[in-house]
């Protein structure tokens, strides 16, 4: 038979002592939180008026999947690093989820949360209450959208907006210059055809046109962004985009965003 003297600790005296420990360094968080009176009052930003002026038409041009590392390539983007050269520019760092539906959520409506969609534990999120285009059309200006089916779940009727539906088969479509038969749609060709008559005015005046060009992302998932496949669409990509921006701006003072909701990176070998 063994004895303990007061300094022999057992196992079971080690873990109370720790919780004793513990909750004597809880009891003193109240004292090294700041108090409410010493706790300075919020600044009154004294209001200022700027003067008028016409505004400008704004076009805003996401194109989904387009990495900085590829967007500002002078041999597959030319146009767009001539125009980065003179104009506002930067990289914004993704992270989890980057996916379409959250992407079209921070830059529409200035948060991220995955759309019920893509999230794999059923959880349904509600759709937007503000956005770019609500408040747009609250100021009594006249606004459009194009794109795929992502815009409805997220943005319900649109907030306003007269929008259009590119109808997409997804990523699981195939894309491939084999030979083999392969399917591929021009999807980012029929939302530029859409936009066609809007610039040419026949819907008459407008101030806000938001284009979502999709297929870059698609190409990237079925083939990775290393294949040339993709390199010849960012190129092909790069003419349309240059030939559209001239015209509108050869209409009237405009102002061009692009953006992407996500990049990609890697490859993804084929079976």
């Amino acid at each position: 038979m063994t004895t303990q003297t007061p300094l022999d600790l057992g196992p079971r005296d080690y873990g109370w002592l720790i919780a004793a420990f513990l909750l004597l360094f809880l009891s003193f968080i109240p004292v090294l939180l700041p108090k409410a009176d010493s706790i300075p009052e919020p600044q009154t930003i004294e209001p200022r008026t700027a003067p008028a002026h016409k505004h400008h038409r704004v076009v805003l041009l996401i194109v989904d999947g387009l990495g900085y590392r590829k967007a500002l390539k002078s041999k597959l983007m030319p146009h767009l690093e001539a125009r980065a050269r003179s104009s506002a520019s930067g990289m914004g760092l993704a992270s989890f989820p980057t996916i379409t539906p959250s992407g079209l959520r921070a830059i529409l409506a200035g948060h991220r949360i995955a759309n019920e969609p893509q999230l794999p534990t059923g959880f349904r999120t509600p759709g937007e209450l503000d956005s770019v285009m609500a408040r747009a059309v609250a100021g009594g200006l006249k606004a459009y959208v194009i794109g795929q089916f992502t815009w409805g779940a997220i943005f319900p009727n649109a907030h306003g907006a007269n929008f259009s539906e590119v109808k997409y088969n997804g990523i699981a479509i195939k894309y491939g210059t084999d030979g083999r038969g392969e399917l591929a749609v021009n999807y980012d060709d029929l939302v530029l055809k859409r936009a066609q008559p809007i610039i040419d005015g026949k819907s008459g005046d407008w101030d806000f046109l938001a284009l979502h060009l999709f297929e870059a992302d698609s190409i990237g998932h079925a083939v990775g962004i290393d294949n040339d496949l993709y390199d010849d669409h960012l190129r092909w990509l790069d003419t349309k985009i240059h030939e559209f921006t001239r015209k509108l701006e050869s209409q009237r003072p405009t102002t061009v965003l692009l953006l992407a909701d996500h990049g990609q990176v890697g490859a993804r070998k084929r079976s």
